[in-house]
């Protein structure tokens, strides 16, 4: 989810382990979404989505929630910190919308997903209240 929670685009190589059909596969998956949405006559189709999967920041959120340090993940890349600190805020904020939609929907399997991952967003200084801003 974080390739759709950052909004400014980053050059970051990623690891060599990192698989790039996954990223064909996500594309396919969003391009199929937009012709179900389009058949189904939504106005506000996903057809940019594809090209706009941003995978930048993907590797340092998931090993930020495997449990490294934020100096370690600061060294990973030229990005500020700000910038990472709301990407994974902004992640926060969608598995608790994504948790709440299948609490509706009755999905019990996804609920305790979702707050495994939010649980292991929120830690250390990444969710430490602010002193300039309201959270």
């Amino acid at each position: 989810m974080s390739i759709r929670t950052t909004r400014r685009r980053f050059e970051v190589v990623l690891p060599e382990e990192y698989p790039p059909q996954r990223i064909g596969t996500m594309r396919s998956i969003v391009t199929m979404t937009d012709i179900k949405q389009r058949e189904e006559g939504m106005k506000q189709a996903t057809s940019q989505m594809a090209d706009q999967l941003n995978v930048g920041l993907a590797d340092m959120v998931y090993n930020w929630c495997a449990g490294m340090k934020f100096v370690d993940i600061t060294k990973m890349t030229d990005v500020q910190e700000g910038i990472i600190i709301r990407t994974m805020k902004r992640l926060d904020k969608v598995c608790k919308n994504v948790k709440n939609t299948a609490k509706i929907f009755g999905n019990i399997f996804l609920v305790d997903k979702m707050k495994a991952g939010s649980k292991s967003l929120k830690r250390d200084i990444a969710f430490v209240g602010s002193l300039y801003t309201p959270d």
